[in-house]
């Protein structure tokens, strides 16, 4: 089958992804374990460098980092990997010169939007508690 996609165009030449000896499967970011939870895939080649926090630039644009990454580790990660995933972006951003304190702030308000139930969530277990009227006949 490999042969024969790759045959259709010179353009593009496609690979085919082999589970490691420990059965893991890298998927764009995601690495997936037998076990089918997920976490943040990296390549071996991946050097963890960010913006420095010494760097000339702004400071929305600094944050943005930290909150891409954190985002990244809540919206990837199955719940059994986040607080490894969430420990490996604050320590990639303190050797990247950022604050400890601007990490955690960070951190922790872009994890707060993640735990908070979804308007969805909170209509659905409203409709729960609501009792249906009896109807007048």
């Amino acid at each position: 089958f490999l042969i024969f996609i790759n045959f259709l165009t010179d353009d593009l030449t496609f690979t085919l992804e082999h589970p490691s000896p420990y059965g893991t499967i890298p998927f764009l970011d995601v690495l997936i374990p037998p076990d089918k939870s997920t976490s943040v895939y990296r390549k071996l080649t991946h050097t963890n460098l960010y913006i420095r926090y010494d760097s000339c630039t702004t400071t929305s644009s600094k944050d943005i980092v930290v909150r891409s990454l954190t985002r990244r580790a809540h919206n990837l990660c199955s719940p059994q990997h986040l607080d490894a995933e969430l420990q490996t972006v604050r320590h990639t951003l303190v050797q990247n010169g950022f604050p400890p304190s601007r990490i955690s702030s960070i951190m922790t308000e872009v994890s707060q939007k993640f735990n908070k139930p979804s308007t969805h969530q909170c209509i659905a277990a409203l409709n729960r508690d609501i009792k249906p009227r009896p109807s007048l006949k």
